[in-house]
């Protein structure tokens, strides 16, 4: 991850103004109306949101800059459909093409083999709650610990152990 492009990126996100649920809804109208510069602030005005979720997919094979990147396309496209008029936060309802951008990055960018959405989450739950019991355990978590951290069988961790390794050539030799 290139630190410095992303810590200018969260510089520039920190200069943006927020915008309240009313302006939110006054862009959205003025979106269905074929406004490019609404659909640029209402974008604008939640990109933070996008950092903030990207964040829970680190770690995963894909670069945070690409996870983010993937999100505010999910954003954008968020921004085009949002209805104004069902009197709910933009963010609220933006979330789901949000994560569901990211979880296609996942899922499509990752490895030579794309893995079916549903696999990617359990994948990226399974990241997380690694990454979890390790910090309590202050230990890497055995195959138990995982299964009953997860609901899942010890074989089912041993699988999802397998899909999170690198992709491997298969002209590469085997040994030395």
């Amino acid at each position: 991850m290139d630190d410095d492009a992303l810590q200018a990126y969260l510089r520039a996100l920190a200069k943006l103004p927020r915008l309240t649920a009313d302006e939110e809804r006054e862009l959205g109208r003025r979106i269905r109306e074929g406004d490019a510069e609404a659909v640029r602030r209402l974008v604008e005005g939640n990109l933070r949101f996008v950092v903030s979720y990207a964040k829970r997919f680190r770690g995963l094979g894909v670069p945070f800059l690409d996870l983010i990147h993937e999100g505010n396309l999910g954003l954008m496209e968020a921004a085009r459909r949002f209805d104004p008029d069902r009197n709910v936060k933009f963010i609220t309802y933006a979330v789901w093409w949000v994560r569901q951008a990211i979880m296609h990055a996942l899922s499509g960018q990752v490895r030579a083999f794309s893995l079916p959405q549903k696999i990617s989450g359990v994948a990226a739950r399974f990241g997380r709650e690694v990454a979890e019991l390790t910090d309590h355990l202050e230990r890497a978590p055995t195959r138990r610990e995982i299964a009953e951290g997860l609901d899942i069988s010890e074989a089912d961790v041993d699988a999802l152990r397998r899909i999170g390794s690198s992709d491997v050539s298969l002209n590469q030799p085997i040994g030395d």
